[in-house]
């Protein structure tokens, strides 16, 4: 069952009130969520002083919702204050807010499974704000394309379906510069043979961008699992983050003036995480707002220096798949597996 914690508890009952979805099937209930505070969960480790200015030592990592089969792609909303996250295998788009708990706000959030029985995740993924904060960009599994979403209407507009005329395989993660281009991720990852589909028609697992002239230029075809995408605070850099077991890594590439890539070089290798045995893949990054970078991996969320330096971990217990930065920048939110957790921040 899918359970929301809430803070209200002395609110009106509706406010305690939350779908909840059993298994896989359409049988909406709704059911009595916990009194407040949150349950927490986890750790923090410093590794620097800096990391003490960012997460304060007595913040604690909060449950605030869970019981989802693989938690991706939170985005928060500023101007109504509500966050956004995807339940891939469940083809589920999830509304958060403090004051309603969580809602469901789409489904399907990419394809009907029986439009595309060989996909193994249906939904959509990795989601990030428009220009206006009145639509967002969804990397679309089920679609095998880029789309933007109105947030009022849900109506849909898909941006990038191909790549020369062969379709994506499973858009995964993208980030949107100032200037309008989305730079995105395409692996294997939701068909269900992978690199091995029927459906497969490109040769690569690339990273492109998709310009507002409607062209979409490949960067990147030299990596075999790219996944987590961002930039640096001045969009001169753009960050992969390439989900490999045996070798972790985050990849850095310079960006001229036309979006175009040069000086590939591994930026941050999780080093800190092998040392110590700790589990889990890159997958999603958060860039705040002075520089510093949110990427997660073995462990939980590294949070890296601009420079690369790694200055701490936050460790929820559970893979995180993704992170996003909201409520002005008080807030780390993380889709962590089968929870959706956050923790207080110092600054962003």
């Amino acid at each position: 069952m899918i359970k929301a914690l809430s803070y209200f508890s002395l609110q009106p009952i509706k406010r305690r009130l939350v779908a909840s979805i059993l298994g896989t099937s359409a049988l909406l209930t709704l059911a009595l969520v916990s009194c407040a505070p949150y349950q927490t969960t986890g750790k923090t480790i410093s590794l620097d002083p800096a990391f003490d200015k960012i997460v304060n030592k007595n913040a604690k990592i909060e449950i605030i919702a869970e019981g989802f089969t693989w938690s991706e792609g939170p985005v928060w909303v500023p101007h109504d204050n509500y966050l956004l996250f995807t339940d891939v295998p469940e083809n589920t788009l999830y509304r958060w807010d403090e004051e309603n708990g969580l809602t469901e706000f789409l489904k399907p959030s990419g394809a009907p499974l029986t439009q595309v029985p060989y996909m193994r995740s249906p939904g959509a993924n990795g989601l990030i704000m428009g220009e206006e904060f009145n639509h967002i960009y969804m990397a679309n599994h089920g679609q095998r394309a880029i789309v933007a979403m109105d947030l009022k209407s849900k109506g849909q507009t898909r941006l990038a379906i191909d790549y020369e005329g062969q379709r994506f395989s499973s858009p995964n993660d993208l980030v949107l510069a100032s200037n309008g281009k989305i730079f995105f991720t395409d692996p294997p990852f939701g068909l269900k043979k992978g690199d091995q589909s029927e459906q497969k028609e490109l040769s690569q697992n690339g990273v492109y961008r998709a310009d507002p002239d409607g062209f979409t230029h490949l960067l990147i075809d030299n990596i075999n699992k790219p996944n987590g995408i961002g930039l640096s605070i001045d969009e001169k850099t753009l960050f992969v983050l390439v989900t490999d077991a045996e070798n972790p890594i985050v990849m850095a590439y310079d960006l001229d003036k036309n979006g175009d890539i040069k000086n590939p070089r591994i930026f941050y290798d999780y080093a800190y995480a092998r040392e110590h045995d700790l589990e889990g893949a890159p997958d999603g990054m958060a860039t705040a707002n002075n520089g510093n970078l949110f990427f997660t991996g073995p462990g939980g969320v590294h949070i890296v220096s601009p420079s690369g330096k790694l200055l701490g971990l936050i460790d929820p217990r559970s893979s995180v798949s993704n992170v996003t930065i909201g409520e002005k920048g008080t807030r780390l939110y993380m889709t962590a597996h089968s929870r959706l957790t956050r923790i207080k921040l110092n600054t962003n």
